[in-house]
């Protein structure tokens, strides 16, 4: 008879696709006591279909499982939880459900490997431990190999993500190390919620510094439009809150530096968008609305610049036609300026820095008094 045919051979091929992780039901098995149940109950398969009757004695299947009496009754209850066995007619007899079998008889796609180390790529080894590699941020801090291969099957009991997780733990990380952390970390894969006050609390900027403070307050009352869509920003007392659609279901957290980061990526992102031609500023076609409006403010750039070194000639007036106007900012070769006329300031076109080497132009004090200086 061949093989392919052998219903024992395919048993065995079967219990070697278990041991070797290929099977989806590993995917539903958490610890070395499961996997070892599952294919001590695989030897007393007696059909290709798996939701046959196993008839054999329980302390029977516990032998070929190695495991103890109390470990195999809980054991078996967790099995019976997950909907992988289910017992039949007096409850002595025992049986894959349909579940089960599907998960028996579906096989997982092995893994791209790294040619070098042979590993499942986006793991790393340390000792005979295999880890995923967001975890190395925990190995940096002190926690050990097994304690984080504790940590993993923690995380996959609970049903939660631990690269998640580590983002949602944020920068709490860096006030605990070694045997705390690994501690710390636990209870908050258990229980995030109690951790989330302390968690917003580290994430958050400790000082605002007085361009970051201009640029959210702008931001907050709407005069600048960087908030993308769905998202709130508003101040409370000393601190600006933001509420996302995409963190928490939007509830407001304190501003973090990564927040601050995001804006004023989008304030530079809308920059770029506007091109500029002799007295007439035109803006480029953006995919995002803020991008365009964002663009046309007089603020835009000098909120950027407000903590860049300033060129002398950065707040100096002068005068050309009988107009007067401000030099608002350089940067490079750009020059931004502010007309004062009819009553009103208008922020105009940018010129290049040797437009003003011009002997049409006459330098000005502040106080709008002649300063005798031609270039």
């Amino acid at each position: 008879m061949s093989t392919l045919t052998n219903f024992p051979h395919k048993l065995l091929v079967l219990q070697t696709a278990l041991r070797m992780n290929r099977l989806a039901i590993n995917t539903e098995l958490s610890g070395a006591g499961e996997k070892d149940l599952v294919a001590a109950l695989i030897c007393f398969l007696d059909s290709a279909d798996y939701t046959r009757p196993i008839t054999a004695h329980r302390k029977k299947i516990a032998d070929f499982a190695d495991l103890a009496k109390t470990s195999f009754f809980k054991i078996l209850g967790n099995l019976r939880k997950k909907g992988i066995i289910e017992p039949m007619g007096d409850d002595k007899t025992l049986r894959f459900t349909a579940k089960g079998a599907a998960l028996l008889a579906e096989k997982i796609e092995s893994r791209p490997t790294d040619a070098k180390t042979g590993l499942p790529e986006g793991f790393f080894r340390v000792g005979r431990f295999t880890l995923p590699r967001p975890s190395m941020s925990l190995l940096d801090r002190g926690v050990q190999p097994i304690q984080i291969a504790t940590l993993l099957r923690e995380a996959k009991r609970l049903g939660v993500n631990l690269q998640q997780r580590l983002k949602e733990f944020g920068q709490l990380i860096t006030r605990y190390s070694g045997e705390n952390l690994f501690l710390v970390f636990r209870s908050f894969l258990k229980e995030p919620e109690k951790y989330r006050q302390h968690v917003q609390a580290a994430n958050a900027i400790k000082q605002l510094t007085q361009s970051q403070r201009l640029l959210l307050h702008r931001i907050a009352d709407g005069s600048l439009p960087l908030l993308a869509s769905g998202e709130t920003l508003r101040s409370e007392g000393n601190t600006f809150v933001l509420g996302r659609p995409e963190v928490q279901g939007g509830a407001p957290q304190p501003v973090s530096e990564g927040d601050l980061l995001r804006f004023e990526q989008r304030a530079r992102r809308a920059c770029e968008h506007a091109r500029h031609a002799g007295e007439q500023t035109a803006v480029a076609t953006a995919a995002e609305d803020w991008f365009e409006q964002f663009a046309r403010l007089p603020e835009a750039d000098q909120i950027l610049a407000e903590n860049k070194p300033r060129h002398v000639s950065e707040g100096r007036y002068f005068e050309r036609a009988g107009i007067q106007y401000k030099v608002e900012l350089v940067e490079g070769e750009r020059v931004t300026l502010l007309e004062f006329g009819q009553g009103q300031q208008v922020r105009v076109a940018y010129r290049s820095l040797a437009d003003l080497n011009c002997s049409r132009i006459r330098w000005l004090d502040e106080e709008g008094g002649s300063r005798g200086e031609q270039y």
